[in-house]
């Protein structure tokens, strides 16, 4: 028992005294106290944020788009896929200038979740491709609409601008793919 209680004092002294001094009184400890950030320095994350995750969601739809096109099982598929690389390449281009316009820089590829499952992707074929495409689409348009209502509270007019003009775009995709999902079960 006193062993036991000797290795408690032990680990307290060694975890607890230093962090207050007491041990090493030649070393100050340094606390950083911030500042809490403005409602413009919040809003303006909250912007940098949603730009990065469009911008990401929109390199990931091209990618699959690209895909479609090519593994498509039916013309539908094809055809939407097509679709997608014009639409998703005119909101990307909205996107930059928002962000140049913000001193912004995007990223260029695809984040390591997204490229997983663009890897997934891949690795299908015939219908199992079919419903992976629509799977990730409907999740990421899902995604997409959240963002964008979430990020109107911002209240930025380039952002609001950018939201009133594709977050509809958006809805009708996610409305195209439950009919084109219907075909596929």
């Amino acid at each position: 028992m006193k062993t036991v209680f000797t290795i408690y004092i032990t680990l307290v002294g060694f975890l607890v005294v230093p962090s207050l001094g007491v041990f090493f009184p030649g070393h100050k400890q340094e606390k950083t106290i911030e500042a809490p950030l403005s409602k413009e320095e919040r809003d303006s994350a909250k912007i940098s944020k949603f730009l990065v995750e469009m911008t990401n969601t929109r390199l990931m739809a091209m990618e699959i788009g690209k895909l479609a096109i090519e593994r498509g099982t039916t013309e539908e598929i094809r055809s939407y896929g097509r679709l997608m690389m014009d639409e998703q390449a005119k909101m990307l281009e909205r996107l930059k200038v928002i962000a140049a316009e913000r001193g912004l820089t995007l990223p260029v590829t695809i984040d390591k979740q997204k490229a997983k499952s663009l890897d997934t992707l891949k690795q299908k074929t015939g219908k199992n491709f079919d419903r992976k495409f629509m799977r990730i689409l409907k999740a990421d348009y899902k995604k997409d609409v959240i963002r964008c209502k979430r990020i109107k509270k911002v209240n930025n007019e380039d952002i609001n601008k950018f939201v009133n003009e594709y977050q509809p775009v958006m809805q009708l995709h996610l409305q195209r793919l439950k009919s084109l999902k219907s075909n596929y079960r």
